[in-house]
């Protein structure tokens, strides 16, 4: 399955990127996904009981030119991305992730 949620607009410098809340399937059991940049940043992986509000925020410092793949269990219903950019403006930037099931 391809991942369905995603941006590869490289971002300013201190810019925040943050996908819309996305609702996952009773059946989906963890959210994957990849992140690569030439700027060093900071992934938040953020889930909310009701769509809103930030229960959970999971980060993962990315340094420049070190691409990550990412998996977190989904504890809430909701889930979003947000990454925020360091001090430089970026050249690239790919961001992508969706949710997979395990049941």
């Amino acid at each position: 399955m391809a991942f369905n949620l995603g941006s590869t607009t490289p971002l300013a410098k201190e810019a925040t990127y943050s996908t819309a809340w996305q609702t996952a399937t009773f059946w989906s059991s963890s959210i994957i996904g990849t992140v690569a940049a030439d700027k060093a940043g900071t992934l938040h992986i953020q889930q909310s009981a009701d769509g809103i509000t930030v229960d959970v925020d999971t980060t993962y410092a990315i340094e420049a030119n070190d691409g990550k793949g990412f998996s977190e269990d989904r504890v809430a219903p909701f889930w979003r991305l947000s990454y925020v950019n360091g001090a430089a403006a970026q050249g690239t930037f790919r961001i992508a992730a969706e949710t997979r099931g395990g049941h």
